[in-house]
């Protein structure tokens, strides 16, 4: 976010996620001229621009994150940094792409627990989609609230001030999501002054007044899940991999300000809460135990559901089968760490559960669409 790209961390040891806010947008007139749009995109590109290039200032100055190479040809608007080894493992990346969208993802965790503070900026609309891990945000003379796995969260549009948030992180538990920033014009432009907050009635207000939560029944919250663990299972190396990556977000967005955001949520059906209990339990076995072999009706078991009801249950929630998700956790936690050098191909082949190196490598390329043995 660069949160869950975790928002990128503020000063301190440990890492802090940097939260921007939005600043209000203004009702505009559209004018469908060639001029106004290319004025627009001209607003919007140099809005992202201070955004990736904030975020990359920020990170500078944090000592838990290491910059690593990467090819800058390819990708211009591209920076990647790794945990370093007596802070935690892991990473985080920043992706600048199209239409002034800045997209963060990350995979980390802290071997000590991590508290500082940051002051909140309002000047885009940023998007946190968490999907394990947890993080507590609190602001002066509020209690706080605790941000956990599988949640969709936005900045609140109406909070136009700037603010200290203080951000607090739990040692030794894997936080992993993706953030989605989007300039101030751009927004203007998709929700032409609506509040975000009226989408629905959906959108639950947290106490630290940092987000707004979307509500289990949004019809954008699965949507949200599935395109976070896309963007995390998309390497942007290739020119492939980043076409995949700024076609998730771009329809993330669109969907954001489309009709699935305004009243369909009453189309969408949920998983009851006794499910939806039992989905939870499912995920936090599969991303513990991902080397083990895993049967639907041994996971159905295990967290006391029928297998129907949860292979039924774990899709509304995710939008992945629970295989899927079951390789995209491993595939995943194999590419952090031949990535970060602690394993070989063939170790981390092993690590994750698989004996046969062929069907790994496989595997591996259907997921991040590049050969494990690229990453040496």
């Amino acid at each position: 976010m660069a949160a869950a790209r975790a928002a990128p961390p503020g000063r301190g040891r440990g890492c802090p996620r940097r939260a921007p806010g939005l600043r209000t947008p203004g009702r505009i007139d559209v004018d469908v001229s060639h001029d106004y749009h290319s004025h627009l995109l001209g607003r919007a590109r140099i809005m992202s621009d201070t955004i990736f290039e904030h975020y990359r200032s920020v990170l500078r100055d944090i000592d838990v994150f290491a910059e690593t190479a990467h090819d800058g040809a390819q990708a211009p608007h591209y920076a990647r940094y790794g945990v370093t080894p007596d802070a935690g493992e892991g990473w985080m990346d920043l992706y600048q792409i199209d239409h002034g969208i800045a997209i963060g993802r990350c995979t980390y965790s802290f071997r000590e627990a991590y508290d500082t503070t940051y002051t909140d900026r309002t000047e885009w609309l940023s998007v946190r989609i968490l999907l394990s891990g947890s993080m507590h945000l609190s602001t002066p003379g509020s209690g706080g609230h605790a941000y956990e796995g599988c949640m969709v969260a936005l900045k609140h549009m109406h909070a136009n001030e700037d603010h200290v948030v203080r951000y607090r992180y739990p040692p030794n538990e894997t936080f992993q999501g993706i953030s989605i920033d989007v300039p101030a014009p751009l927004v203007d432009e998709l929700f032409g002054g609506r509040p975000l907050a009226g989408h629905s009635g959906l959108l639950r207000p947290s106490p630290d007044r940092c987000y707004a939560v979307l509500d289990r029944r949004h019809a954008c919250q699965r949507h949200g899940i599935r395109t976070a663990l896309a963007l995390l299972g998309t390497s942007p190396e290739s020119a492939v991999g980043r076409l995949q990556i700024e076609g998730a977000a771009l329809q993330f967005v669109a969907a954001l300000a489309g009709p699935c955001c305004l009243g369909a949520h009453s189309r969408t059906r949920v998983p009851r809460p006794r499910h939806r209990v039992a989905v939870d339990d499912a995920i936090d076995i599969l991303r513990h135990e991902f080397a083990q072999s895993h049967t639907i009706a041994s996971l159905a078991r295990r967290v006391g559901l029928n297998e129907c009801y949860l292979k039924t249950a774990f899709r509304q929630v995710t939008g992945q089968t629970i295989g899927d998700f079951l390789r995209h956790t491993r595939m995943g936690r194999a590419r952090e760490l031949i990535e970060n050098g602690r394993m070989t191909v063939l170790q981390a082949c092993q690590f994750v559960g698989y004996s046969n190196p062929a069907q790994f490598a496989a595997a591996f390329r259907r997921i991040h669409g590049i050969a494990p043995s690229s990453l040496k």
